[in-house]
Formats: C-alpha cells, structure tokens, sequence
C-alpha cells in the first residue's frame, strides 16, 4: 500500500498535463476530489514533503482544500500517532482562508497527539 502514492502521483501529473499549465487558473484541473485522493495516499505513505506541494500546487490553480481535506489527513495522522505532522496540519488548517477547523479537525489531531503520548501538546490543543 506504501508504494501507491507513487502511482497516484503519476496519474495525478497525467491530469494536470491533460488540463493544461498548472499555472493557468483558466484552464479545466483535476477536482478536489482527484487531489485529495493523492493527497490521502502521501499522508498515509508518510510523504508529508509531496503533500505539502500538492496542496500548494493545487492552490496554485485554484483548488482549494476544504475542512474535509485537512480532516481526512488528520484522521490518518490520528491513526498512525503521527503528532508533528497533525499539528502542523492543523495549523495550515486553521491559515487557510475560509476554511473553519471543526470539531473532527481538533479531536483528530488531539488524538494523534495522545496516541503519541504527548500528553502536554494535545492539552495545549484542547485548550484552544
């Protein structure tokens, strides 16, 4: 399952070169959908490096990630204890314009947090 991210990448790339220079907001993208699913398969990989430059690269043509994309992400932060990568979540989460953090968003990311025994980080979270 690791190794699929890749070919989510490659079928993401052949998408956006079918829809034009990924520079070109006037040109048809892939949907969110399309790139939350690669999206999903970096975090489950482990590849936050590729996730982060998706995200800004579908922004980029103006795709916007929506609570439900940050949510995903951190469910699967949630189930791994992967802590620093659902704080660091969660705070492009809470930057991005219009997008409200919800309930999930906060308890997924607590949740990493306490599956990781950081006890003091998932306090501090709750606290806001």
């Amino acid at each position: 399952r690791r190794g699929r991210w890749q070919d989510a990448y490659r079928t993401l790339a052949a998408l956006e070169e079918k829809f034009g220079s990924s520079d070109d907001k006037d040109n048809a993208v892939p949907s969110l959908n399309v790139y939350q699913t690669v999206l999903i398969a970096f975090v489950e990989a482990g590849e936050y490096d590729h996730m982060n430059s998706l995200l800004t690269r579908m922004r980029r043509r103006g795709v916007r990630p929506t609570v439900f994309t940050y949510n995903s992400l951190l469910k699967i932060c949630a189930q791994t204890a992967r802590w620093r990568e659902a704080v660091s979540i969660l705070s492009q989460c809470q930057r991005e314009p219009g997008v409200n953090p919800d309930l999930v968003t906060f308890t997924s990311t607590i949740r990493a947090c306490a599956r990781a025994r950081k006890t003091d980080k998932a306090m501090e979270i709750f606290r806001v």
